[in-house]
């Protein structure tokens, strides 16, 4: 169940990332608000975390391409 929350959670992230009529700053607030919706405290480091995976992956996929 975690997983699958947190799968949503990075495909509405990238949606709120991709939005190009936000700033940056928008952007960051938007994510931390769905991030806080989303999870209790306590999960909220360990999905911080694996965001920073995700991204690294979709760096690396961007790179082999």
């Amino acid at each position: 169940e975690f997983e699958e929350t947190v799968n949503s959670y990075l495909q509405q992230r990238d949606e709120i990332l991709a939005n190009s009529l936000l700033t940056i700053e928008e952007q960051q607030s938007e994510v931390d608000l769905l991030r806080n919706k989303m999870f209790t405290e306590k999960q909220v480091r360990r999905v911080q975390a694996l965001e920073g995976i995700a991204d690294q992956q979709k760096l690396s996929n961007k790179k082999s391409i």
